[in-house]
């Protein structure tokens, strides 16, 4: 889980990176010493997730054997239900300690890595720029991915029917989630630094306070591609915040978008990509995707399913029959999902007709037509890490190919479906994704307003039965 850009040790350095420019519109940045020195420092030894795991899993671990030294006694009471306290508390304590060994062993691997910021604060619409000293057990030439992520905080807090004058804290919960990303691969030298460049889009939030309701914050993970639990990454919050963007400063940016388009002209995509292209024999370009599987955690998605209909068969009884139901209609419908991870492909038709997807299990086929088509560009996907969406004029828009591991990758496939549709290519650099949603929407309610939308015969009578009633004459 992601971090608050206010939590954590804070550290100070006596080399400060330039000021801010004058007339500055936040000096949240100021609230922090290592942010105002420049210097942004992580070891995996002082954050909290470690400790939370291993005493959460320890207390797991116990309970579970409890449970397991008292079943002489247990087994006679309860019968096989015994079963349910053991596996939950055994499954998850497992979990959560793996979880705990494999940080401890990337601290004691790694000891602690630091950022050095070169200009603080960062401001929207203007670049991100640093160097990241990695630890000496890098070696030279090792791959680093670092991605550059805006943060959501949401605060929610349980409905309870009854009124209470107890302290209602332990009510609240946060819900994170990442509002924008973009990601890089660079490679460390002998010098043992990795220097950082990012720009920055405009119109996304800038770092805030933390509150009782929501917040916002900004954080650079680095990491090498493909390791383990207990290989190397490293998470930094970053001050970036609304002030003043200097002409400087965009132009900046304008540059880092520039090289990483020209990058992505000659980027040769990873073995992780699996996808073919092949041209069809009328002048067609397709694109056939294998089912999402590893991207979507599918051997962990299948091993819940499991879990869940054993408990559901040993909970068989002694619930109340509407809840077993439900149990089963959950379940149902999450073996189909899990179905569709392991082995329903998905296909892209790009003509000069328009594009034409076919994917899920049932095989469904959408399309949008060529004069409608705006833009293909990738995004973060709804269940996996990266995926592409197709844009029409209005609010329709189809979600393919899930699945995609690198962001990079998503945007190579990206501009290719560009190229075969004969439009302008997607902005290497994401531009803020809740700004094109929110476009999305307001384009759907205006078009459901005015009646333009085409549900199907039994979504139109449902819409016309529930939807807000005419106001009759007089």
């Amino acid at each position: 889980m992601a971090s608050s850009g206010f939590d954590g040790q804070l550290h100070g350095d006596s080399t400060s990176p330039s000021p801010a420019p004058a007339g500055a519109l936040s000096e949240i940045w100021r609230t922090r010493p290592d942010w105002v020195a420049g210097v942004v420092r992580y070891s995996p030894g002082k954050t909290l997730e470690l400790w939370v795991l291993w005493v959460l899993g320890g207390a797991c671990l116990a309970l579970f054997f409890g449970f397991f030294l008292d079943l002489p006694r247990l087994l006679p009471q309860t019968g096989y239900y015994i079963a349910i306290p053991l596996v939950g508390f055994g499954g998850v304590g497992l979990a959560l300690t793996w979880r705990a060994g494999g940080l401890t062993d990337r601290w004691l691997t790694y000891r602690s890595s630091q950022l050095r910021l070169a200009e603080v604060p960062t401001p929207l619409g203007g670049a991100f720029r640093g160097a990241l000293e990695v630890p000496k057990r890098l070696k030279s030439g090792q791959p680093i991915r670092l991605r550059l992520q805006c943060w959501s905080a949401v605060v929610h807090e349980a409905t309870l029917f009854l009124a209470t004058t107890q302290d209602d804290s332990d009510r609240r919960s946060t819900t994170y989630r990442v509002l924008w990303e973009d990601e890089d691969i660079v490679t460390t030298d002998d010098s043992g630094t990795v220097p950082v460049a990012f720009a920055v889009p405009a119109d996304a939030p800038g770092t805030t306070v933390p509150n009782q309701s929501h917040w916002f914050f900004w954080q650079l993970e680095a990491e090498v591609p493909d390791g383990g639990t207990s290989n190397y990454r490293a998470e930094f919050p970053v001050p970036i915040v609304a002030v003043e963007v200097t002409p400087a400063q965009q132009a900046e940016a304008r540059a880092i978008a520039e090289r990483r388009q020209r990058a992505l002209s000659t980027y040769e995509p990873s073995s992780r990509l699996k996808v073919a292209i092949r041209a069809t024999a009328d002048g067609e370009t397709e694109f056939v995707l294998p089912p999402v599987r590893g991207a979507a955690k599918a051997t962990f998605q299948t091993t819940v399913l499991f879990a869940s209909v054993g408990l559901a068969i040993l909970a068989w009884g002694a619930v109340a029959p509407a809840v077993s139901m439900f149990w089963g209609v959950i379940n149902s419908l999450y073996f189909l999902w899990i179905l569709r991870l392991w082995f329903a492909p998905e296909r892209v038709l790009i003509s000069r007709s328009g594009v034409a997807v076919t994917q899920g299990l049932f095989r469904i086929a959408q399309t949008i037509p060529q004069d409608q088509l705006v833009q293909i560009h990738a995004i973060a996907g709804p269940t996996t890490p990266n995926a592409i969406r197709i844009l029409s004029r209005g609010w329709r828009h189809l979600t393919v190919a899930e699945g995609i591991q690198y962001r990079r990758d998503a945007d190579w496939l990206a501009q290719r479906m560009c190229q075969a549709a004969g439009i302008d290519p997607a902005a290497a650099i994401p531009a803020y994704g809740p700004t094109e949603d929110l476009r999305i929407m307001t384009s759907f309610v205006a078009d459901f307003a005015a009646g333009k939308i085409n549900f199907g015969p039994l979504g139109n009578a449902l819409v016309r039965v529930l939807g807000p009633s005419k106001p009759g004459p007089g």
